[in-house]
C-alpha cells in the first residue's frame, strides 16, 4: 500500500531547482560548474537529485559565504 506521508529522498531536477530556491535553467548552471550535485541516474531515461546531496551543496555555499 503507497503511503502518501512519506517524502520522497530522490526528486526531479526541477523540484532540485524549486528546493535550492532557483529556476531550473539557474540550477542546470549551478550543476555544470560544480555548484550543486550531479544527479544519480535510476536508468537509461530517469535522472534524480538527492535532497541530502543539495543540502550539503546549500550548506557549503553558507560556509563559503560566510567566510568572505
Amino acid at each position: 500500500m503507497y503511503n502518501n506521508s512519506i517524502s520522497a529522498r530522490l526528486i526531479t531536477k526541477t523540484m532540485a531547482a524549486e528546493y535550492v530556491g532557483v529556476g531550473t535553467i539557474k540550477f542546470t548552471e549551478l550543476v555544470d560548474c560544480g555548484v550543486m550535485p550531479k544527479p544519480v541516474q535510476l536508468s537509461e531515461r530517469k535522472i534524480m537529485w538527492d535532497k541530502q546531496d543539495l543540502d550539503i551543496a546549500i550548506e557549503n555555499l553558507k560556509k563559503k559565504s560566510e567566510s568572505n
